[in-house]
């Protein structure tokens, strides 16, 4: 009797255990079909680490269907097996929720180039006048252009005298805004109204370099502009098998936003093979004077080309190198601080020693720009963010300026785009997503920017990189952002044209699958 007892007994144990590995079998399918419907998802990953992924559960799943069927399975089978199945569910969940959480981390990186951009127009005062707003210029003379933002400056004049009721502006015309400039430091008016893209400009010229501490701004009027010219991406190739170029534009403000016109402080061509997985970077001076759009009859230095939209940049590019940009990529320079910060610092061989002039870094603590200056000795060294932006930045205390500053930036990119397409990376991946969160406004497709992705992490080849800088000698000549009538000259890098020509030398060997050699560049 105890035997058919312990028999019964017995068999309702194997039969319990069964039914509870079947149900932990049936959680480790499911949970195992949505961690690959995840890995496929996400893109990113080359096929063959999908096929992998799914290969290991096939196994493990088989293993514990296999157990829960068998008739006798002892007792430490029985439980190695449970906790196994829990271990697949808890990492097939894990992975179910963290692959979507990193797809969607990623994705905020990229801003697709904005229809819709903003534009600020301010109204400025001396900070001696005492005005501290707009209420305060009720009945008071304001300094606006004559040729210049016409349509602008009429809608911000809209909206301030809106503000003021009865007791509106007097408005004063001149030619251009460095006139009214003059006029607001002659005190002739009390305010000037002017964009803040050319508030950049005064700042930047030597006649008035403390404008942003002479004045006040009382007011900031923001304007949403349709940006007429910017087209999407005409390249068909596959970015995997064909070369392309990418312009990269650095803006020098901390404060704009991904859909806010600014200027282009950096402008560097990336020539990209990814047969040869070379990379070309080609530097164009800032001041570089050029035809706008390759209209001749308007000529400007090239960090005012992208007041006109992105397209008149990347027009004027394509007129200097002969090479259409297939893609475009715009940064900040905080942007720079918060990447640097979160690999952790970045490893640069500086090619010799110097003391830059001071420069506004970023304080997290502060939440403000400030007024610093770095050292930096000669070798290999490793920079924070705010060193490395001031690094990108510095001209004045380098021996070739504009050239120098070139150098440096080429420098940077390369270090960036090493450390990271490297393996070590990988451990600082939340970090770094964190930190390039909406930091890109770029008109390559999602798609084609997971091909690259995949196309590393399948074989892991090393890039090699080529960095060439555009000379020229330093003159004067007019702007056209200062209207059509002024007259007045600005400091302007004319291009030496044999830089020019072997920029497209290199180019056409990048795109025509050739290796460069240490010979080709005859700087």
């Amino acid at each position: 009797m105890k035997e058919k007892k312990k028999k019964k007994t017995g068999k309702k144990n194997q039969t319990v255990w069964r039914l509870i590995l079947l149900v932990f079998l049936c959680l480790v399918h499911v949970s195992s079909f949505f961690l690959v419907k995840a890995v496929v998802d996400i893109k990113v990953l080359p096929s063959k680490y999908s096929t992998i992924v799914a290969g290991v559960l096939i196994v493990l799943n088989l293993f514990v269907l296999l157990v829960a069927l068998k008739r006798y399975a002892g007792g430490f089978t029985r439980w190695a097996t449970l906790i196994l199945s829990l271990l697949i569910i808890a990492i097939n969940s894990l992975g179910t929720y963290a692959l979507p959480y990193y797809k969607g981390r990623f994705e905020k990186m990229f801003v697709p180039i904005p229809d819709v951009t903003e534009l600020y127009m301010n109204v400025y005062t001396l900070q001696s006048s005492g005005y501290q707003s707009i209420d305060d210029l009720g009945g008071k003379t304001l300094g606006i252009q004559s040729d210049l933002d016409f349509e602008n400056q009429q809608a911000a004049l809209d909206d301030i005298n809106s503000q003021l009721g009865d007791n509106t502006v007097i408005t004063v015309e001149y030619e251009d805004f460095y006139t009214a400039v003059d006029a607001l430091y002659a005190k002739e008016v009390d305010a000037i109204l002017i964009n803040e893209m050319y508030a950049d400009i005064i700042i930047e010229n030597a006649d008035y370099p403390d404008f942003d501490t002479d004045t006040i701004l009382v007011a900031q009027i923001t304007q949403e502009v349709i940006e007429e010219h910017n087209r999407p991406t005409e390249y068909t190739g596959d970015v995997t098998k064909s070369p392309f170029i990418i312009g990269i534009a650095g803006n020098d403000n901390f404060y704009s936003k991904p859909s806010t016109k600014g200027r282009t402080d950096a402008n560097i061509i990336c020539v990209v093979n990814p047969n040869t997985r070379q990379i070309l970077m080609i530097t164009v001076p800032r001041d570089s004077y050029l035809p706008i759009g390759g209209d001749t009859k308007k000529m400007d230095k090239l960090t005012h080309h992208s007041i006109y939209g992105v397209e008149k940049w990347r027009d004027t590019i394509a007129y200097l190198l002969g090479y259409d940009v297939n893609f475009y990529v715009r940064i900040n320079f905080r942007s720079l601080i918060d990447v640097v910060d979160a690999l952790g610092g970045l490893t640069i061989y500086n090619p010799y020693a110097f003391k830059s002039t001071k420069h506004q870094v970023w304080d997290k603590e502060k939440n403000k720009a400030v007024w610093t200056r770095y050292s930096y000795k000669q070798g290999t060294i490793t920079l924070t963010g705010n060193e490395a932006l001031l690094y990108v930045r510095e001209r004045y205390a380098l021996k070739t300026n504009d050239m120098g500053r070139n150098e440096h930036q080429a420098i940077v990119l390369k270090a960036l785009i090493d450390t990271v397409t490297s393996k070590e990376v990988i451990g600082k991946a939340d970090a770094l997503l964190q930190a390039m969160a909406e930091k890109f406004i770029t008109d390559m497709k999602p798609d084609q920017i997971y091909s690259l992705i995949q196309m590393q992490l399948n074989d892991m080849r090393s890039w090699g990189f080529t960095s060439y800088s555009l000379t020229g000698k330093t003159g004067q000549a007019t702007s056209y952002a200062m209207g059509p009538k002024s007259t007045k000259k600005f400091s302007m890098v004319f291009l030496d044209q044999n830089t020019i020509d072997e920029a497209r030398v290199l180019i056409d060997k990048i795109m025509n699958n050739e290796v460069i050699s240490e010979t080709d560049l005859t700087k």
